[in-house]
Parts: structure tokens; sequence; C-alpha cells
């Protein structure tokens, strides 16, 4: 917990078994924490994208299988969260593939107040046709406000911002999370 921010971290099980339940201890502990700091901001860190959401192309699975049961019940529990945002990888698709798929990298869930940031990889970044180019790592820097928070696209290699991959995410329908 800072400044009344909860920033949870999932990780997979070890030894991993299987992309239908690579979650199975977290799961819980993560539904204990949305409960026991209800009513807070989470930032949630986890490697896997939910299946259907950003960071996928569609019809994809990638991470969670076509039969997990686990992400389904992650989104269950984090719309009835007020304010959470889960920032996940594993895809290692680039920032410009949103061109060719819409929310790839922010998808907000119109019934509650949860996104999802896909964050390319600091590894390898990969395009549409998933090939990949080693010299190319992506991320994003976020700033935080009281009402909301701005997440900007990086090279991480040349150290320079991605202002075309800038996204203003608003708290509550608020439409400027900048002002105080």
């Amino acid at each position: 917990v800072h400044n009344g921010d909860v920033f949870l971290f999932m990780s997979i099980d070890y030894p991993y078994v299987s992309s239908t339940l690579p979650y199975t201890n977290a799961i819980e502990w993560i539904e204990e924490r949305l409960d026991r700091y209800k009513g807070a901001r989470f930032f949630i860190f986890m490697h896997f994208p939910p299946s259907g959401y950003s960071g996928l192309l569609e019809g994809q699975y990638y991470g969670f299988s076509n039969d997990s049961v686990q992400d389904d019940e992650l989104i269950t529990m984090l719309n009835k969260t007020k304010n959470a945002t889960v920032f996940h990888g594993h895809s290692h698709y680039s920032f410009d593939i949103e061109k060719h798929a819409d929310a790839l990298n922010i998808y907000k869930f119109n019934s509650s107040h949860v996104n999802l940031i896909h964050v390319p990889s600091i590894n390898y970044v990969r395009n549409e046709n998933s090939e990949s180019n080693w010299d190319v790592a992506q991320g994003f820097l976020v700033d935080v406000y009281d009402k909301g928070f701005v997440v900007t696209g990086v090279d991480l290699l040349a150290g320079t911002e991605m202002k075309e991959h800038e996204y203003i995410i608003t708290i509550d329908n608020n439409p400027d999370p900048i002002s105080n």
C-alpha cells in the first residue's frame, strides 16, 4: 500500500503446470486483498492477459487456455471492484498493432471502473505476424493523479516517449484526471 493505493503483483504458480490454472495460489490471494482494501485504487501486475481483452488479437488465447476458468474468475472479481487497473504482458505485441486490433493496448470495461493495460516487452517486441524484433523494447511511463492517470508509451532503448501511444485513464468517469 502506498499513498492509499494498493499494488498487487501476481506470480504464476511454480512449478507451472497448465495454462488452464496458471494462478491457482494467486486468485484466492488477490480476492482477499480486493476485499480487505475495498474502496482503494488497485494497480495489479500479472503476466498473462485475460482471454478476450487487451494484449490479444481477436479470438486468441495466449497464456490462459481457451478452457481456463481463472481468467473469468479474475474478471468477475475485478468487475466488483470500483477502481482497478491491471498491467499485463506475455504476447510481446508492439504498440502499433492497435492499428489492426481495437483496444489491444488499453481495454476499459464499460460496466465497471476496470482497465486492462497491455505492456509490450522489454525483451523483444512482436508484430501482428508474430515476427520478433530484438532491437525494440517498449513499456509505459505512468503518471498517477488523484482522479486518474496517464500512461505514455516509451521506447526503452532510445529512452524516448512515444506520445502517439499516450492514454488518459480516468476514475469515476472524471473528464480530466490531471486537474485536482
